[in-house]
């Protein structure tokens, strides 16, 4: 049976593409680290604008704000400290003109975004950084751009990194999870005790915080 070390102490930030991305690709391992006593801090860039519903919306509700709504109940249930939303807009699949949008995710500077997210890491005191792999999962624009992100950020704070990939090697296995918790726990663990300086950027809009 896996053991959960105790993470009292520890801040992990995880950054997706799109509400949902949260429960399919860390939702396991978001929940065993608030269990384990983290603070999780989960960033969306966008609010899934050109996905689809299977459940008809109601009078005057949009896509946008059905997922949003969702991804504040999944956050909640996974035991997220701070949820922060970037206001970034779905790109939609390669190919499709939304990626050209003027504030599609695809197309934003993704420097500029890393520099938000570092500054969020610096704030939160965030060791460890969780983002998608250099493929974006399954080669969706707005899921490249997430690992481009991240994985910037991850070194302008000097942070600890996981990335997200496909099922067969998920991170959210229990045999990842297990060497996600022993490597929290382990003295090489980095810490935030000495403050960074980063070039301030645009503030973070707040959406809820424990």
């Amino acid at each position: 049976m896996l053991s959960t070390p105790d993470l009292r102490g520890h801040t992990v930030l995880a950054l997706h593409a799109h509400p949902d991305d949260e429960a399919i690709f860390t939702g396991i391992t978001l929940r065993r680290l608030a269990d384990a006593g983290a603070r999780t801090v989960l960033v969306l860039a966008t609010a899934g604008e050109l996905g689809e519903s299977r459940v008809p919306l109601a009078p005057g509700e949009t896509i946008a704000s059905r997922r949003t709504a969702e991804l504040e109940r999944s956050a909640e249930l996974l035991g997220v400290s701070r949820l922060v939303l970037l206001g970034r807009r779905d790109s939609g699949l390669p190919g499709w003109t939304s990626g050209s949008h003027p504030r599609a995710l695809a197309g934003a500077d993704p420097l500029r975004l890393a520099r938000r997210i570092a500054e969020l890491a610096v704030a939160e005191g965030a060791e460890t950084l969780i983002y998608d792999d250099e493929q974006g999962i399954y080669g969706h624009p707005d899921h490249v751009s997430a690992h481009r992100i991240g994985s910037a950020a991850a070194d302008l704070v000097g942070a600890s990194s996981y990335r997200m990939t496909r099922p067969s090697t998920l991170r959210d296995r229990s045999d990842g999870l297990a060497l996600t918790l022993r490597a929290m726990t382990s003295s090489t663990f980095p810490t935030m005790e000495t403050p960074l300086s980063i070039p301030r950027a645009t503030q973070l809009p707040r959406v809820w915080r424990r």
